[in-house]
């Protein structure tokens, strides 16, 4: 069976970047969105971007007001998330969820925006 071509993903960046470098290194999307703190958002280009060992076509972030705040999250990610996707042209249906890098807030609601439109979650 051939493994489809992960198309875009979005990624949960909590206190470290190794296992969302890890993880998108692997996958190889083609676009990423990433699920950013205000304190995390400067290692994208810092620490994240610089270390990827393939091209993506594009990149985004999606900024929760508050890391360990679970409604705060939720809601920026099902405010934003569908916008992001369309600037893209991509449907949900084609969206990876990763939440190995972020907060267990993070990845909590990461799931639960999500859940009735992805049908592929990875950690």
């Amino acid at each position: 069976m051939e493994t489809k071509k992960t198309r875009v993903m979005l990624v949960s960046l909590g206190g470290s970047p190794a296992p969302v470098i890890e993880s998108l290194n692997k996958q190889q999307p083609d676009y990423i969105c990433f699920l950013v703190s205000e304190q995390t958002r400067d290692s994208i280009p810092k620490d994240i971007l610089p270390k990827l060992n393939f091209k993506y076509i594009h990149h985004n972030w999606i900024m929760t007001p508050v890391a360990e705040g679970l409604s705060e999250t939720f809601k920026a990610i099902y405010d934003n998330l569908d916008q992001i996707l369309n600037k893209w042209g991509v449907k949900p249906e084609e969206l990876t969820v990763d939440y190995t890098g972020g907060t267990k807030t993070m990845s909590v609601a990461s799931v639960l925006a999500t859940i009735d439109k992805v049908s592929k979650y990875s950690y």
